[in-house]
């Protein structure tokens, strides 16, 4: 809700200012991005963006709403990867618990993504469970599981054969990893 003037004015640690997305792609040429669209009003900044920087092949489009992110997909001239909005993802997991592995709704769940970024639980609700990862890698899909922020938890993820870990704790993820 603050202008953009507001927001390059705040500082990072009191010394960074917040970059535009423009600028980070710019300045990290090499870097892999997610990008969640969060509103619709987003959709269009985005394209653009991602126009001006050819960044196509270095983003992961993700968005909790099917409908915002495949307006993005919609709207770009060439393919990136991307992760479905929970709708998708919960018809994915509904499928793996029904036992219809590999039927046409699953690999419709899946459609046009590359990965299940998700969660490992909603609500009451474990998502991220031995058979859902099975299920998404048998049809060519990772599994980023966010937001582990314990060691041993992300331990348990790895053992589960997530692909990533989308977490506030990097420091955390580098040792535990370094130790898998």
């Amino acid at each position: 809700q603050l202008s953009w003037s507001r927001v390059r004015s705040a500082k990072i640690g009191g010394v960074e200012s917040i970059p535009l997305l423009e600028e980070v792609l710019g300045s990290f040429p090499q870097a892999r991005l997610n990008i969640d669209v969060k509103a619709m009003s987003a959709v269009g900044p985005l394209v653009e963006v991602l126009a001006r920087t050819n960044a196509y092949d270095r983003v992961c489009v993700a968005s909790f709403s099917d409908q915002r992110r495949r307006a993005v997909l919609r709207r770009l001239p060439r393919p990136v990867a991307s992760s479905p909005g929970m709708n998708s993802v919960s018809r994915f997991w509904a499928g793996v618990r029904a036992g219809r592995f590999g039927t046409a709704q699953r690999r419709e769940a899946l459609r046009d993504v590359v990965c299940l970024q998700v969660p490992r639980r909603h609500g009451r609700i474990t998502l991220v469970d031995e058979r859902f990862v099975s299920a998404a890698h048998a049809l060519g899909t990772q599994v980023h599981v966010w937001t582990p922020n314990e060691s041993d938890e992300m331990r348990e993820l790895l053992d589960l054969g997530v692909d990533a870990l989308i977490t506030d704790r990097s420091d955390l993820a580098v040792r535990v990893v370094a130790q898998a």
